[in-house]
């Protein structure tokens, strides 16, 4: 971003929770999210921002384009996502910036719902999290503009 910190991009709408979690690969999704978070805070050691500050956060996009009722409906599938959402704030407390939503669906609202309930939204007030539906694109491409 402006600011030098790494943006991680996550197409969660074309990945196949609703397969992986039939399959039993509930840890390895989990496993995989935690490595990505790793990945970045290894890569931005020593780094600092513009500023000259040390790097210490990063910002998400989250691509929930395609993500579905029929997904989102499976426990199996919410108990991934919950195990995925679980492992990032004890374990990776302060290191998200900013967190973008794209393509929320209806079915990510629900996904949202879960999070709030089992965590309360421990991110609110220490990370902006800033949701966009399809209808709304077209506001978020005239804000990048300007």
């Amino acid at each position: 971003d402006k600011e030098n910190r790494p943006v991680v991009i996550l197409p969660f709408g074309p990945w196949n929770m609703k397969k992986a979690a039939a399959d039993g690969n509930h840890e390895q999704c989990i496993r995989y999210i935690c490595q990505v978070w790793e990945t970045l805070q290894r890569k931005m050691k020593g780094k600092r921002t513009s500023e000259g500050v040390p790097m210490t956060q990063f910002n998400v996009i989250g691509d929930f384009r395609g993500l579905g009722l029929k997904t989102v409906g499976s426990f199996a599938v919410l108990e991934v996502f919950k195990g995925i959402v679980g492992q990032f704030d004890p374990n990776y407390p302060e290191v998200l910036y900013k967190c973008y939503v794209i393509n929320a669906s209806r079915a990510f609202q629900i996904l949202w719902a879960v999070h709030e309930y089992q965590h309360s939204c421990t991110l609110e007030g220490r990370a902006a999290i800033i949701v966009q539906f399809p209808e709304q694109m077209n506001q978020l491409e005239v804000n990048r503009r300007s």
